[in-house]
């Protein structure tokens, strides 16, 4: 008991001696440990009563500070008072534990600043620090992930009727996230401001559906105020749009923040430029694993909120690959590259790639820019013969003469009359 710092807790030495008289043998140590327990509570209850007292006649504190340090005292000790076995009492204090840095970390009413002087001071009353703390929560998140094991049937019951659902057809689906990488002056910004442009208008981009006008969330902390609004005009966006929003100043201490904004306003799409500069202030470095978890954190809002989020990034000059840990593309539903077709500086082409993506086959296409009306044409896919164009174009026709309704792939060949195999390559 004096290794874990239990000893005073219970009166020290002296009240042990009083309690328990030498024997020989250990058939009256139950009974004994019970009683020492109660009297270490009963000792508690003491402890409380003198520390009301205490605050009671502290009249240079508020009043409302006094009920929440008594608040804060009294309820551990009602619920753990409560608890029969040693190993129900620990996990009722990791659950609390758990429970008061989620309330911390999630808090959208908290600064950055508050919310890691509020973590500090629970690592100083713990004993646990803060990395230490949250690794609790962040432990805490994958409970129930182990999904008892199922047969397909069971599979197809419970998941069956789950379809993907569309932001834009073919490129965002909702609940999901991508990363978009390229190197600098490539025009990956560009690009995403011309998809933009039609999400909120709810037109076709280069014949890939838009099924209606979308609501769009700019968070711009890569390139300044006036160069965004610059590229925004010149691509012809209404000023008094209702469905876009611009934030020019957000990090990823405010993803508590941005989760509230998402439940109140309902974006379809987020799109975040850059991961460097929102993380720009972060200690971690972007080699590092740990610089993936604000990641996984928006990958959890978009999930909670049914949105696309797509984030951009930095290719590496020396792999083509994105900058900094493999974390950061594993954590996202889909990845993109855009490069250049060739070397030379005027050439306004693009090849842009699915690398990866968890909802569609992977393809490269090729884009040209307009440097006048910062518009995209898409040319066609790279290295792929078009010989499903009339059957995707039928494909397309029928979902929009049927909009909201769902179909699956075996259902859509039947009613278009072609194999499903090729409707899935269409």
């Amino acid at each position: 008991m004096q290794s874990k710092a239990k000893l005073d807790d219970v009166g020290g030495l002296a009240a042990l001696a009083q309690l328990v008289s030498s024997t020989v043998g250990s058939c009256e140590v139950e009974p004994a440990a019970k009683q020492l327990r109660e009297l270490a509570e009963r000792r508690r209850l003491i402890n409380l009563g003198y520390l009301c007292q205490q605050l009671g006649h502290d009249r240079l504190r508020p009043l409302g500070s006094i009920m929440a340090k008594l608040k804060e005292t009294i309820t551990p000790f009602m619920e753990e008072s409560m608890v029969v076995s040693e190993n129900e009492l620990d996990n009722m204090r990791c659950e609390r534990l758990i429970n008061q840095v989620r309330d911390l970390i999630l808090s959208p009413d908290l600064t950055p600043a508050q919310r890691k002087y509020r973590l500090h001071k629970l690592s100083k009353r713990t004993g646990y620090s803060v990395p230490e703390l949250k690794d609790f929560y962040h432990a805490s998140l994958i409970e129930g992930e182990n999904e008892q094991a199922m047969t397909i049937a069971q599979l197809r019951e419970q998941y069956g009727d789950q379809i993907t659902e569309w932001v834009a057809h073919g490129w965002f689906p909702r609940g999901r996230t991508t990363l978009l990488h390229a190197e600098g002056g490539t025009g990956k910004t560009l690009w995403a401001y011309d998809f933009i442009f039609h999400l909120v208008t709810g037109t076709d981009w280069e014949g890939f559906p838009v099924l209606g006008e979308k609501k769009v969330l700019i968070i711009q902390s890569d390139e300044s105020p006036a160069d965004l609004l610059q590229n925004l005009e010149a691509r012809g966006f209404d000023p008094d749009c209702e469905n876009l929003r611009i934030k020019t100043r957000w990090d990823v201490s405010y993803i508590p923040q941005l989760y509230e904004e998402c439940k109140e306003w309902q974006p379809d799409f987020i799109l975040i430029d850059s991961l460097s500069s929102i993380s720009a202030k972060s200690c971690i470095s972007e080699n590092d694993k740990e610089y993936a978890r604000p990641v996984l954190e928006l990958v959890d809002v978009a999930k909670q909120t049914n949105c696309h989020i797509m984030l951009i990034h930095h290719s590496s000059r020396m792999h083509g690959q994105s900058r900094g840990s493999t974390a950061i593309p594993a954590a996202v539903s889909q990845v993109l590259s855009i490069k250049r077709v060739s070397e030379n500086i005027d050439d306004t082409r693009r090849h842009i790639t699915f690398t990866k993506s968890r909802s569609r086959r992977p393809a490269k296409y090729e884009i040209v820019l307009n440097p006048e009306t910062k518009s995209w044409t898409l040319e066609g896919e790279v290295n792929r013969e078009d010989t499903e164009a009339p059957l995707k174009e039928r494909v397309i026709e029928f979902l929009r003469t049927h909009p909201g309704e769902r179909y699956t792939r075996f259902e859509l060949s039947e009613l278009l009359y072609v194999n499903e195999n090729t409707l899935q390559t269409a």
